[in-house]
């Protein structure tokens, strides 16, 4: 269980979500299936070419907290799954990535190091109930952390979590990250 200092941290996070999730629209996405394998998901950051070509690309994307799209930069996200994993890919554009601030994770507190990191959250539950999720944060340098929201409050998962990875590029103009989550993470069978 985390700490009462983790736990204050986490708390916003969760409450923001779940506010925009009640608050907001439902946009759904579709994940497409692959058998390219993990090692060829992984391998390259092109999102234009291969295996991820042909996956849906999602970019409409809000401010958190509010219903206002982003003038600086644009997401787009695509989504792959196979037997075993869901593959998630985050494409950042930002024209001011000389401000893009990535920190580790500390161990000891199982959060960013400086309280605060650019990175990319995925948010995944096995039924549409908002209480019962998982959330997967990652930044450009693969750094990973997962947190979970339980009957008593958010919980940080220790060592970011087993058996996910995450993978992360900086480019001059872009972030990219690729998350590889077994379906079994959030209570889904292949």
């Amino acid at each position: 269980a985390a700490d009462p200092a983790a736990r204050t941290r986490i708390r916003p996070i969760k409450e923001s979500f779940e506010r925009g999730v009640q608050s907001h629209e439902v946009v759904t996405a579709s994940a497409s299936y692959t058998d390219a394998g993990k090692e060829a998901l992984t391998a390259s950051f092109d999102f234009t070419q291969g295996p991820w070509a042909e996956a849906e690309v999602i970019d409409r994307f809000l401010i958190s907290g509010t219903t206002e799209v982003p003038d600086t930069s644009r997401t787009e996200t695509r989504l792959l799954w196979d037997e075993t994993n869901l593959y998630v890919a985050y494409q950042n554009f930002d024209d001011k990535m000389e401000s893009c601030v990535t920190t580790p994770v500390d161990p000891d507190t199982n959060w960013w190091v400086e309280n605060y990191t650019d990175d990319v959250e995925t948010f995944l539950a096995a039924s549409p109930d908002v209480t019962g999720y998982r959330a997967f944060m990652s930044n450009s340098d693969g750094d990973r952390l997962l947190y979970e929201n339980t009957v008593n409050g958010p919980v940080a998962v220790e060592n970011g979590g087993a058996g996910w990875e995450a993978y992360g590029r900086r480019y001059d103009d872009r972030w990219a990250v690729i998350q590889v989550i077994p379906l079994a993470q959030f209570g889904v069978d292949g």
